[in-house]
């Protein structure tokens, strides 16, 4: 008994103690490659269990993302304002880095590209849009 209570002690610091590893990289506009400051970067993996990580871009556009476990991450960027699309929301191919146990990847590179404002005015001449429904 006292032997398999000891298995399980060593079985689950084993489980408990996973390694972690971080993805380092820039953010840039795709037309510039001039570096954009601020940004919220996110790692998201899917699968079983998912798993979200995020930081910001520094002042050069760089960042890292660390405590991340083995597996394939999109990385998704909202930048300040509406200047940027949302590679995860609106390019369709988003960044991906496929991480092992305790791997640090650097030099990873995400251009954003730029977004177009486009203001609408609905002319209501008949108050639809004011009735209470």
């Amino acid at each position: 008994m006292k032997n398999v209570v000891v298995f399980l002690i060593a079985v689950s610091a084993a489980i408990g103690q996973t390694a972690t590893g971080s993805i380092r990289g820039t953010i840039l506009d795709a037309k510039t490659l001039k570096p954009i400051p601020a940004a919220l970067v996110i790692a998201s993996r899917a699968g079983a269990p998912p798993f979200t990580q995020h930081t910001k871009s520094g002042g050069d556009g760089a960042f890292q993302i660390s405590g991340l476990t083995s597996g394939n991450y999109s990385i998704c960027v909202q930048a300040a304002g509406d200047l940027y699309l949302d590679p995860c929301q609106w390019n369709g191919s988003p960044t991906t880095v496929t991480l092992a146990a305790g791997q640090n990847t650097t030099g990873i590179s995400v251009k954003l590209t730029a977004a177009s404002v486009l203001n609408v005015q609905v002319q209501d001449a008949q108050k639809v849009l004011s009735q209470l429904t």
